[in-house]
């Protein structure tokens, strides 16, 4: 994450940083993507694909930790897609 403070999650498709946890994506018309804690409390939820997991929790940097994420989307031709890991969050 950034350590300036929390950037509201809004990234760039064409920046190599890695500040944000966010999709891959092309052709996506509906959206949900929510992040966990070690205990399985949901501490990020975004339905908008351009908005990803910037690595605050209600203004904190969140601990450097492992985090379950899981993402459902359609797409415009009717896919659907449920996919979901885990992401370590490194504080640098």
């Amino acid at each position: 994450p950034n350590l300036e403070g929390p950037q509201g999650g809004s990234y760039n498709l064409s920046d190599l940083d890695n500040d944000v946890f966010h999709p891959n994506h092309a052709g996506i018309e509906e959206f949900e993507m929510s992040v966990f804690n070690i205990w399985g409390e949901m501490i990020f939820r975004s339905s908008d694909p351009m908005v990803g997991w910037d690595g605050y929790v209600n203004g904190l940097l969140a601990p450097q930790n492992t985090y379950a994420w899981k993402a459902t989307a359609r797409f415009s031709d009717g896919r659907r897609l449920t996919q979901s890991g885990d992401l370590t969050l490194i504080i640098n």
